[in-house]
């Protein structure tokens, strides 16, 4: 069999942290963006209609939401862990507790780190501004550039967001799943 040569390249371990409550936080010395692509990987893997709680409560449906429920958290809380430094692991997740974050704050806290670390936003922005800013003239009204359409979710994601109202822990898993179905398998 023929080589096609060495590829990769050596990068050396990140010596980053943040503050988190007070704390400082260091990440995890060989995180990457592939922390994100290895959650939204996993998250295609999740039937959205496993977390359908308008489904008879008989015990196997009871038996198999649960599950689906703590296969999104633990699927969650697993990309979390990942960005964080295997030592600091207790006291962020200590620090969480004390500060009343969900999963979803952690989530985010997740993400942001990722866009930080890769250099490159991973998801939609945050709002916030960092200042005015500097931009060209506007295009012309008839420009043949469509306008960006926000993502469209699937009606049994629709209907798995509006029963878990109250759980954004397992909305951002649902979100995540819906969502990862729409990026191309090569993407």
């Amino acid at each position: 069999m023929a080589s096609l040569g060495s590829f990769g390249r050596k990068r050396e371990p990140l010596d980053l942290d943040f503050d988190f409550f007070g704390e400082t936080i260091r990440v995890h010395p060989m995180s990457s963006d592939l922390v994100e692509l290895d959650f939204l990987e996993k998250a295609q893997s999740l039937d959205l209609a496993d977390l359908d709680l308008t489904a008879e409560l008989t015990p196997e449906n009871m038996a198999r939401m649960s599950q689906a429920a703590r296969v999104a958290a633990d699927m969650a809380m697993g990309s979390v862990r990942q960005i964080i430094h295997p030592d600091d692991w207790e006291l962020f997740k200590a620090t969480a507790i004390a500060n009343g974050q969900n999963l979803q704050d952690l989530m985010e806290v997740q993400r942001g780190l990722v866009e930080a670390i890769a250099g490159f936003p991973t998801g939609p922005s945050s709002g916030s501004s960092s200042g005015a800013e500097t931009t060209g003239p506007k295009s012309a009204a008839d420009s043949s550039s469509p306008a960006p359409t926000a993502p469209t979710l699937s009606q049994p994601a629709i209907q798995a967001l509006r029963q878990l109202g109250d759980r954004p822990d397992l909305q951002v898993a649902v979100l995540h799943a819906d969502t990862a179905r729409e990026v191309p398998a090569s993407a």
